[in-house]
């Protein structure tokens, strides 16, 4: 029985080192990936802040669609990387699960706005929606001189 004893204990501890170092591993690539994940949030949240301050109005048309196609692309990886993350958070050990919830949140949101503005890329390659818009933005600014009535007042003047 002591022989037994003698080889049973190293195997043991053997395996308890190996399960071990495994889960070490695993912490080491969950790391590894919520830090590229929170790098390209970082990454998106820039490139969000260079789309919304910038000034594209006189870009070419040909600078826009590629722009279009680019901000396309962008959208539907992103909603990818958002759907496999959410199906991984479940896996992920507790320690970094809320960092990785809150990070895939906040990456899905920033593809919404992406989504938004790919939308009006889109848009603004249409010649015929561009005119549409330039005819509206126009009658706007030629009715500003007019006095906009308060809506309650022409809500009530409805109602009679």
């Amino acid at each position: 029985m002591a022989t037994l004893v003698n080889y049973t204990l190293p195997i043991y501890q053997a395996v308890v080192c190996n399960l071990a170092l495994e889960k070490m591993r695993q912490e080491e690539e969950e790391e590894k990936l919520l830090s590229g994940l929170l790098e390209s949030l970082s990454q998106s949240r820039g490139l969000l802040k260079l789309l919304s301050e910038s000034d594209f109005s006189d870009s070419p048309a040909e600078n826009v669609q590629q722009g279009h196609v680019a901000l396309c692309v962008l959208v539907f990886t992103g909603r990818q990387v958002v759907s496999s993350m959410r199906n991984f958070i479940p896996s992920v050990c507790e320690k970094y699960r809320a960092t990785f919830s809150t990070s895939v949140d906040d990456m899905a949101g920033n593809t919404d706005i992406f989504d938004e503005i790919c939308e009006a890329w889109g848009m603004a390659t249409e010649e015929s929606v561009v005119t549409e818009i330039k005819k509206a933005l126009s009658a706007v600014s030629n009715n500003r001189d007019k006095e906009v009535p308060d809506c309650r007042e022409a809500l009530a003047a409805l109602s009679h």
